[in-house]
Parts: C-alpha cells; structure tokens; sequence
C-alpha cells in the first residue's frame, strides 16, 4: 500500500521519516531484500514500517500507541528548513527564523506550546551556518581574525593583503580577464554606509568599456574591503592591483582625496588622474554660498567661472584665475573665497588633476547608479559573510553586463542635452585651444550653454 511519507535528515545526522497521519519514524536497519525498517522517534511505542528499496511506498506498518501530532511533524520539518535556510540567505538568523516560522505559528495557534521560540534553536542554527561555512568564528572584531571561508572565497577571492590591517580584494574571472591589457580609464570610489564589520571602507573600481559619445558603459570590476584610508592602505592596494591584475593604469578619476590620488601617482607613474567635475562644481558652489559672494551678480559671475575651471586645459587654469582676480569685486566676500580656493584647491591641487578637457567622463555620476543598487541590496543591517554573500551575487550579474555590453547591449543611452553640451563646449575648447576664442568668450559661451541646459 502507498501512504504519504517524507524522508529528512534529524538533528544528529541520520534519517527521519515525517508521516502525512502525524507520525515519526527513524530508520533502523536495511534489510537483506533492500527494503529498510524503520522505528516510531517515541520510545514508549514499539509501532515499526518497512519501506520498499526506493524509500517511496511503505510496505508494512504496524499500530501506534502514541498520539500523532501533526503540529510536531511540520515543526520538525520547519527546523531541517531553517538549517538549510540559514546557508542559503547569511542574512540575520532570527529575521530568516521569523519569516520560516511565521505561518506555522498563525496556523497553530491552539497548539503555540509545541512550536519552539529563537531561542531554543538558535544554537543548532549557528552551528549549521558555521559548518556550512567552515569556521569558528561569524563575527569579527579585528581584521586579523578574518579568513574568507572558500564557499565565499571560490573563484572570487583576489587576495587577503596584511594581518592586522587587511585590505581585502575581490574580482570575478570575466572581469579579471577584461581588466588585463585594458587601456580603458578606471573610476573609483569609496563608501561606508553597507561596510561590514570591522571594515572602515568598501572601495570599488570601475572600467569604462568602450563607452561612446551617446552611451555609456561603466562596469564595477574590483572590489575592495579597507581597514582605514590611508595613503600607506591605498599603496598596498593599488601594489596588490598592479600585481595581480597585470595591468598599467592610464586613466583614472576619482574625488579629490589626496592619500589615494598620491597612492596611484606612485604605483602608477605614468598615469592620468584627475578628478570629478561635479564634486567641484558642488564644492565652489556650496562654500560661494556660505559666505554669501553669491548674493550679487558679480559674485555669482566669479562663483560660475571657477565652478568651470575642470572644463579648461590645464595650461589655462593658472591664467584663468589671474584673470577672476584682476576682475572681480573687491569685497570681504571675495577675500574669503580666494583664500578658500587657494588653500583648498588651487594652487594647493596641480592644474592637471583639476582639468578635465576633452574627456569623455568629466564626473564620477557614473558610480552613483551603482551605489544606490548596492545599497539597496545590502541593507541596512549585515555581517561579513552576509555581505559577501550579496556581493558574489551582485558581482555575478555584472559578469553577464560585461558580456552584453561587449556586443553593444544593455548600455546607458546619455541624457539628449548632456550629448548636446559635450557637442557645444567640444566646439569652444577646439576654438580656445587654436586661439580663435579668447578666455573670456570661452567663459560667457560654456555659462550660456549650461544655463540654457541646465538652469544652473
């Protein structure tokens, strides 16, 4: 005769037998013919069944003398789900308890006693993770601790660099083979908001594959988990890069932190950094408007010409704020805003790292998409191996946006009057650079454009 059956593993590793009618059976021996016999889990009752060799049909059964529960089977059931669960999802363990148990207490309400809380399974939970993960430890206080368990580190793991301050670094194969040889430009860019514990920083870099004057391809490829910020942190890293990674960078954009720029400047000497052009448009904006020079038209003039120095060639830059200084109004605003720009950008930061002329990506906008998705999937609350976890998946999927993006799909189409600035202030810079448009042209022309653009 065939009657409902399902065949799960107990809490001690052998097999366990939850029957449709409310009974439990654990598995006693397998006979001679192949067909195995199985005993009732109460000890009290002597009730035996013997399964067909497939473990399918019941074969024999005798009569109980204990009462079935079926509130008892479905939690028995519910915890072999919960010990898969917690290896499928590192998320918190009593969110994925909750989120299991929740129907099973709304349905068994008269029998609530039976269901076990947190806390009485959370030891055999934990145990679970950690086996599944092979090691003693879930969480960290140090970086020294730290070993990336080969279920996370698998195809993954770059490197750990260090002991007690590691910098830890992960790509996938696809990316790692696009980066090698590359002579694309690379972006990074730093956040703290999803790091995990006891990390200050996740520092990303991104390659730009052949993004175009109407698309762009921007692609994360290395990621990276930084004890601190520090120039001495950012030469290892960018050591660690040059040697694993075996590439030469060329082109590389950031915000304007002088410990990272100096780091690249000294692995990769022959590079050109520079940095994002919204950062400082924001930056001269902001402080034009703490002290007030924006609250005049001539002072609002000045705010709108230095806000375009990334716009001019390098050579330009020194003589262009000779110029703003010969002309501007001569007020307690304006000399605080010269000593402001003059300790905080330039001369303090060389023109070449404040010009972006003739560059396709004049910002690092390009990263901030990506930020709000990572920070969407991480969450707000997570532990290492949960953030990796996310990450190997989130890496996965830009595996496949490398492939597409080769063959020219699933690019970013620019925003029509961004193709259309590029076109304009590309005509004025040429007209500049040849000596047929004077700086002050060149001024009034790009604020004209921006403005019709841009309202700002």
């Amino acid at each position: 005769m065939t009657r409902e059956l399902e065949i799960i593993k107990n809490q001690k590793g052998g097999c366990l037998m939850i029957r449709g009618n409310g009974h439990r059976y654990t598995k006693n021996k397998t006979n001679a013919n192949g067909t195995t016999l199985w005993r009732c889990v109460n000890r009290i009752c002597s009730a035996s069944a013997t399964l067909d060799k497939d473990n399918q049909n019941i074969l024999r059964e005798s009569a109980h003398v204990c009462e079935p529960s079926m509130v008892v089977n479905e939690v028995v059931k519910k915890r072999e789900e919960l010990k898969r669960a917690v290896c499928e999802d590192l998320g918190p363990v009593p969110k994925i308890v909750e989120d299991v148990m929740k129907k099973l207490r709304k349905d068994s309400k008269k029998d609530a006693d039976l269901i076990p809380t947190f806390n009485t399974m959370k030891d055999s939970l934990y145990r679970a993770r950690k086996r599944f993960l092979n090691t003693d430890l879930l969480a960290h206080d140090t970086t020294q601790s730290i070993t990336i368990p080969e279920v996370l580190a698998k195809h993954f793991l770059v490197c750990e660099d260090g002991d007690q301050e590691k910098n830890i670094v992960f790509s996938t194969k696809t990316a790692r083979n696009i980066i090698k040889g590359s002579s694309g430009s690379f972006f990074a860019d730093g956040t703290f908001k999803v790091t995990p514990k006891p990390f200050y920083q996740f520092y990303v870099l991104h390659l730009d594959l052949n993004s175009d004057k109407k698309t762009t391809n921007i692609i994360p490829v290395i990621y990276v988990l930084l004890p601190n910020k520090t120039e001495q942190t950012y030469n290892r890293l960018f050591s660690i890069i040059k040697q694993n990674f075996e590439i030469d960078i060329k082109n590389f954009k950031c915000d304007y932190e002088i410990a990272q720029m100096n780091a690249v400047s000294n692995i990769f000497p022959n590079a050109k950094i520079s940095g994002c052009y919204y950062h400082f448009n924001h930056a001269v904006w902001k402080y034009s408007k703490k002290i007030k020079l924006n609250s005049t038209s001539e002072g609002r003039n000045v705010t709108r010409m230095v806000a375009m120095f990334p716009l001019l060639p390098e050579s330009y830059i020194s003589v262009a704020w000779r110029h703003i200084l010969d002309n501007a109004p001569n007020s307690q605003e304006m000399t605080r805003f010269r000593r402001y720009f003059e300790t905080q950008w330039f001369p303090k930061l060389p023109a070449s790292i404040l010009s972006c002329a003739g560059q396709r990506h004049r910002t690092t906008n390009c990263l901030e998409g990506w930020h709000r998705r990572i920070n969407g999937r991480m969450g707000k609350s997570h532990s290492l191996y949960d953030f990796l976890f996310k990450l190997r998946k989130e890496a996965k999927f830009w595996n496949q946006r490398i492939s597409d993006s080769l063959f020219k799909k699933m690019r970013n189409k620019r925003r029509l009057r961004d193709v259309t600035f590029d076109k304009k202030y590309e005509r004025y810079l040429n007209l500049l650079e040849n000596n047929i448009l004077d700086l002050p042209s060149f001024f009034r022309k790009n604020i004209y454009l921006r403005l019709s653009l841009y309202k700002k």
